[in-house]
């Protein structure tokens, strides 16, 4: 066989070469979890600026109509629609 001092240097060359491989694996799954992370906020990014508008509204009963606005409060309309005594606005996806 060979001497006790040459099994000692194979065993240590051996566990290195076993720590390098295990840290090359780690930074490789770093790697990939980091693209993968990065993927996924592009996805979604993507998916909000693609999202269609929907339209949405402020609608409101005043004494003698009901009144409709932006969400943001702008092209306010106090009387969207007549309606005499409109108390509340039911709404659905098509009709207020």
């Amino acid at each position: 066989m060979g001497s006790p001092d040459k099994k000692r240097r194979w065993r240590e060359a051996r566990s290195a070469h076993r720590i390098a491989r295990i840290v090359r694996s780690r930074q490789h799954r770093r790697q990939l979890h980091g693209r993968a992370g990065l993927l996924a906020v592009l996805a979604v990014a993507a998916c909000l600026a693609l999202a269609p508008n929907a339209g949405a509204a402020i609608y409101w009963g005043n004494a003698n109509a009901i009144g409709g606005s932006e969400l943001d409060g702008s092209l306010a309309n106090q009387a969207f629609a007549p309606a005499q005594g409109a108390g509340g606005v039911a709404v659905n996806g098509q009709y207020v």
